[in-house]
């Protein structure tokens, strides 16, 4: 059964259930019962082309070749997800719950909109026992690479770390981790709150439209062309959700080492401590990691701990059907 909803891929992601465009459903609560050696690039703010990575040496440097996101069926992306959740109470930090998984993003079709052609990318968990995967639509021009943010998916919600699985395992963590039942109460809220915002998306706000930028109405602004260091972009219509390219950097993932812009993405609804960014190179998102936090109150507003949320997401392999592409992808480690 294919069924469509709205829903965001950063923000859920964000709160530790990462790239698979996770669901909002059964989020609500819990039942009781790198940096590299081309930081800067020329003068700052001075328009640069996105790097090819193009080996040099060992197949570890990277020469500049004019490059976009690579688009095209059958084009397939391999990660390591890795979700890492820590209650810090007061006598300190208690031992982390790590989840990992391979997470598989793939070009799988073409679909028609307007007046746009898109291509269909899946992303799913190969190895979570269950049939599941989301779908969205991706177009690029000139401008950029944009993303319709209303999907579909195909299985049970629940298949893999989706859904109320994640939301169980975390109450579960929270109930080994925090022993006296009322400072556990208040986690327990503090996770769930941190789970519902996640799952609300970015709602609209004040900010500048992003069909001046060259999105069409409904669309996210993922890429935004050209990239140089300072450059900025309201990624929704009528937003304050902004990513800006604060440097070029030789990334490190299990794949090897890739010379990609760092992306920050940044909205002043997102908590104080909450930061994101992305490393993006020719062949598309290569790293990715998220860092949030919240304050676990009891009944009377007291703080009696906090809960961390980190996310990363790294690069295990990829295969494009651009043959002489895919052999000049730098590894490394």
């Amino acid at each position: 059964m294919i069924r469509y909803r709205s829903y965001d891929l950063r923000l859920v992601y964000a709160a530790g259930v990462a790239l698979l465009l996770i669901l909002p459903t059964g989020l609500a609560g819990c039942s009781h019962k790198g940096s590299g050696d081309d930081a800067t690039m020329g003068a700052a703010g001075a328009p640069t082309d996105l790097l090819a990575p193009r080996p040099i040496v060992g197949g570890l440097g990277f020469a500049s070749a004019r490059a976009r996101y690579p688009l095209a069926v059958g084009n397939r992306w391999d990660y390591r997800l890795s979700v890492t959740s820590q209650v810090i109470t007061d006598a300190g930090p208690q031992p982390p719950m790590t989840i990992v998984e391979p997470l598989r993003v793939e070009i799988v079709g073409t679909e028609h909109f307007g007046q746009h052609e898109y291509f269909v990318r899946e992303v799913s968990l190969p190895q979570s026992g269950s049939r599941y995967s989301e779908y969205a639509y991706m177009r690029e021009d000139r401008s950029g690479v944009f993303m319709l943010p209303s999907m579909a998916y195909v299985g049970t919600p629940d298949a893999g770390m989706a859904g109320s699985r994640l939301a169980r395992q975390l109450c579960a963590y929270v109930d080994r981790t925090v022993l006296d039942p009322g400072r556990r109460d208040a986690f327990q809220r503090a996770v769930a709150s941190m789970m519902v915002k996640a799952a609300a998306g970015r709602p609209s706000v004040s900010g500048e439209s992003a069909k001046a930028q060259g999105a069409e109405p409904g669309e996210r602004t993922e890429v935004r062309f050209p990239l140089f260091v300072g450059s900025r972009w309201f990624m929704f219509e009528g937003s304050q959700y902004v990513r800006s390219v604060v440097g070029r950097e030789r990334v490190h993932v299990p794949l090897g080492a890739f010379s990609a812009w760092k992306v920050r993405e940044t909205s002043a609804l997102f908590p104080p401590a909450y930061s994101a960014y992305l490393w993006y190179g020719a062949v598309g998102w290569v790293h990715e990691r998220y860092h949030n936090e919240v304050t676990a109150t009891d009944t009377l507003g007291h703080a009696v701990g906090r809960v961390l949320y980190d996310t990363d997401v790294s690069l295990t392999a990829v295969h494009l059907e651009d043959r002489a592409a895919t052999a000049e992808l730098g590894t490394g480690n």
